[in-house]
């Protein structure tokens, strides 16, 4: 096994930093998504005329898409994946993930081992850059599958 497979440097892993931020990266997605968002309260408003009710669907189509609208800075580390938003930070320690499925565009970390139909609902997914794909899928074979990882 050579070091620079799974980032280690001087016998010590490297911590990966990026910052993500959906709204620039997938500007496409983000305006599909944003559109919707807007041509539902507008047929929510046209249908019961109340700016509350409008108001409040905004309201909660906003909460799961959050993290579209904020930039996110990730570090990746040999203790796990942190979160960095709105000045607090959360380690995803690599003890908590149990299994991950690797997108197209980014990772999906799931608390289970076993698969079932609903799981990907408890589940983080973490946009992850093309320049760091293949860094992470070793680092997580590495530290969720305690393999090493091959090219």
């Amino acid at each position: 096994m050579e070091n620079r497979e799974i980032g280690w440097g001087n016998g010590e892993l490297r911590a990966l930093h990026y910052y993500s931020w959906l709204l620039t990266d997938e500007k496409r997605s983000s305006t599909v998504l944003i559109v919707t968002m807007l041509l539902v309260c507008v047929i929510v408003l046209r249908t019961t005329e109340s700016v509350p009710l409008t108001l409040a669907a905004f309201t909660l189509l906003l909460i799961p898409v959050w993290r579209v609208l904020v930039p996110i800075h990730f570090e990746i580390t040999s203790d796990g994946i942190a979160r960095w938003n709105f000045g607090r930070r959360r380690l995803i320690s690599w003890e908590e993930i149990k299994s991950y499925e690797l997108l197209d565009n980014g990772v999906l970390l799931l608390p289970n081992a076993a698969h079932y139909p609903l799981e990907p609902f408890h589940g983080l997914f973490i946009p992850v850059p093309a320049s760091l794909r293949t860094e992470l899928k070793y680092r997580l074979r590495f530290f969720i599958d305690k393999t090493i990882p091959d090219n």
